[in-house]
């Protein structure tokens, strides 16, 4: 499984944004990049910043139940 983070870099910006994926995590790299492109398209969209750099992770990880918690809750953990 692959979790996307975004980063966006605009001009005027001394450090990047950082925007994190609540969708997924995607079975494929191809899966994950690819909604990498659809954030970063909505992003730019929105911005009213130039964009010097915008760029996809996909960090592979499991997905594994919290059994400490009293609810369904499930944490991602990268390899």
């Amino acid at each position: 499984m692959f979790k996307t983070i975004v980063l966006i870099w605009a001009v005027s910006a001394a450090e990047p944004v950082i925007i994190e994926d609540k969708l997924g995590p995607y079975e494929s790299a191809s899966q994950c990049f690819h909604r990498g492109s659809v954030i970063i398209r909505s992003a730019v969209k929105v911005t009213h910043f130039a964009i010097a750099k915008a760029e996809t992770l996909c960090f592979e990880g499991k997905i594994l139940k919290d059994e400490t918690k009293e609810k369904d809750e499930y944490a991602y953990f990268i390899r």
